[in-house]
């Protein structure tokens, strides 16, 4: 099964607020219990949600705010080695990086270009299991038509946790990345992975003008299933 084949129609809207619950995370990391993480991540749902719907920030200022808090939180490189499984020791040391690169760009845009998306969706969190290394928790985002299940799997690491994988309706979002770019990978090499890449972030990528000028609304722009970051 796959993220592009999902048959929920505001999936486009949950990989906003896929971020949204994920940037909540970051309040956790002293946490070292899930318990404590799933009480902090509850805390801190309404100070990001006050971000997304702050009318008097534009989407460029929104992103400029989330941007680097999506850069904390996620073990890109985790999930980077994750995405590429047996590929990732086959690569060579500038084809990890530059895969990793491109990885956690595609990720952060994927989710930050979604802002304009976001319509008073809210979340409620769940339940926390693991331990004081590894944590699971469990989230249900409520859409005015759906509730979406969305799981984080986290690890204790450097002091904080951090997360290394995301289930969207009990699709891994790692595995549904390793999918695709193993089929590339094994038809075409790995530059021809990369090259891909760049274009989808070139896709993702705000207009040089837009982003300077955080005056002005951005035009709410259609989105489709297939803007979820898959290539």
């Amino acid at each position: 099964m796959s993220l592009l084949t999902t048959r929920y129609i505001p999936l486009v809207r949950a990989m906003l607020l896929v971020m949204l619950v994920a940037l909540t995370l970051l309040a956790t990391a002293h946490a070292e219990t899930p318990a404590t993480a799933q009480l902090q991540v509850q805390q801190s749902v309404d100070k990001v949600l006050t971000v997304l719907r702050n009318g008097s920030l534009s989407a460029a200022q929104k992103r400029d705010q989330l941007t680097p808090l999506i850069d904390e939180l996620f073990d890109f490189k985790a999930m980077a080695q994750g995405a590429l499984a047996t590929r990732w020791k086959k690569a060579t040391s500038p084809e990890r990086r530059a895969f990793t690169e491109r990885f956690s760009r595609l990720l952060t845009l994927t989710y930050t270009s979604k802002v304009d998306n976001y319509r008073d969706e809210t979340v409620e969190i769940l339940k926390s299991t693991g331990d004081n290394r590894r944590a699971v928790v469990d989230t249900s985002i409520h859409t005015s038509t759906v509730d979406i299940p969305i799981t984080y799997k986290l690890r204790h690491k450097d002091n904080r946790w951090q997360v290394y994988d995301v289930i969207i309706e009990n699709v891994s979002l790692v595995r549904n990345y390793r999918s695709s770019y193993g089929e590339i990978v094994r038809r075409h090499g790995m530059e021809a992975l990369l090259t891909r890449m760049d274009r989808k972030i070139a896709t993702l990528t705000p207009p040089q003008d837009e982003t300077a000028n955080t005056d002005t609304q951005p035009t709410p722009q259609s989105t489709t299933a297939a803007d979820t970051g898959a290539l």
